[in-house]
Order: C-alpha cells, then sequence, then structure tokens
C-alpha cells in the first residue's frame, strides 16, 4: 500500500535524510522518498506489517510530524 504525507518542520535536505532512514526502519516498509522541496513524504509498506499510526511515529521520534 503506498501513501502520501504533508511534513511538518522539515527545512532541508538533511531533514529529509532523517526522516527517510528512521521510516524504513519500522517493520514492512519497503520504501520511502521524502521530497524536501514540496514537504511530502511517500511511503509504501504492508498494511499487515505496518500502520500509519507506526509510521508517524517513526517521524514523530526524529522531530517532525506527518499530516
Amino acid at each position: 500500500m503506498k501513501v502520501s504525507f504533508n511534513v511538518k518542520g522539515m527545512h532541508c535536505t538533511n531533514c529529509g535524510l532523517k526522516i527517510e532512514k528512521s521510516v524504513k526502519n519500522v517493520k514492512g516498509v519497503s520504501s520511502v522518498v521524502v521530497n524536501s522541496v514540496n514537504n511530502t513524504a511517500s511511503v509504501d509498506y504492508d498494511p499487515k506489517q505496518a500502520s500509519v499510526s507506526e509510521i508517524k511515529e517513526a517521524v514523530k521520534k526524529v522531530g517532525y510530524e506527518l499530516a
């Protein structure tokens, strides 16, 4: 399943890299692409192994928020 989010608090490419690294560590996430220019994140994951709330929590842990 693929889902897209707006990212709050992201200011640069390094912010995007931190988010990507954190979300990739969520079990069931197969890919994540963060666009720091548009402040968006697209996540492809297996809903049997991961949930949107787990993805949002991973992003929150590194200091950002998904909307």
